[in-house]
């Protein structure tokens, strides 16, 4: 995701809703999230399904953070509740928010059970150290509160079973996106692991040709190209 460089036209259903809506967020998906009055808009492509069900399952959770709630759900948008916090992008002190970045996953990974998670995210191959991941778990995100305390999380469309490091790794690369350059090691510090350069290299390999699949497919929707018709990301890669 990256935040708008210039003005963005909103589509009739954002402005059905909210007559001063502001975009927030450009996706690689071709999306845009809007900020409406109270709660926000994602319009464009996406498994937005998929994110619904997964939230609407959290949300059913007694949670320490929080989540958004669903308000609305179609094939070409999502509109969920508002939290109010921000991503620590740029931060005054790189060190210390890329530390409470991994605390805030090791949060998630703690709070939300393996045990009834209805959902799996990539393919298992029977050794891995089972969490519920995030699934996209870079740091735009994580929401934190001034403090730098763990408050919210968003874009939860992949979320589901898998190795702690298929979080940890994309995790701690985005760093680099997000004006914490140099803070590889915060980060785990922060989770409370010792690095698994095995596990890291491994899942960061995978996480890295996952998203040039969802680029792909990306460039895909509504394209009818030769090659889309059976194109998908999620089902290239063995993800549910």
């Amino acid at each position: 995701m990256t935040v708008p460089t210039g003005p963005i036209d909103p589509p009739p259903l954002v402005r059905a809703l909210s007559a001063d809506a502001t975009p927030v967020w450009v996706s690689g998906l071709r999306g845009v999230t809007w900020r409406l009055s109270h709660s926000y808009l994602k319009v464009g492509p996406g498994h937005h399904a998929a994110e619904a069900e997964r939230l609407a399952w959290l949300g059913s959770l007694d949670l320490p953070f929080h989540v958004p709630g669903v308000l609305g759900v179609g094939p070409d948008h999502l509109h969920t509740t508002l939290i109010d916090a921000a991503p620590p992008l740029n931060p005054a002190d790189p060190g210390a928010a890329a530390h409470a970045l991994g605390r805030a996953l090791r949060m998630f990974h703690d709070a939300v059970p393996v045990t009834g998670c209805p959902f799996v995210w990539g393919p298992l191959r029977g050794d891995e150290d089972l969490v519920v991941c995030h699934g996209d778990a870079c740091n735009p995100n994580w929401l934190l509160g001034a403090d730098l305390g763990f408050v919210g999380t968003v874009d939860l469309g992949n979320l589901g079973v898998d190795d702690r490091w298929a979080d940890i790794a994309p995790a701690v690369q985005s760093l680099a996106w997000n004006g914490m350059e140099g803070q590889d090691a915060a980060f785990p510090r922060g989770y409370g692991i010792e690095l698994d350069e095995e596990k890291f290299d491994s899942y960061l390999e995978r996480w890295n040709r996952a998203r040039q699949a969802w680029f792909h497919e990306a460039a895909c929707l509504g394209s009818g190209g030769p090659g889309c018709g059976s194109f998908g990301a999620r089902r290239l890669y063995g993800f549910r």
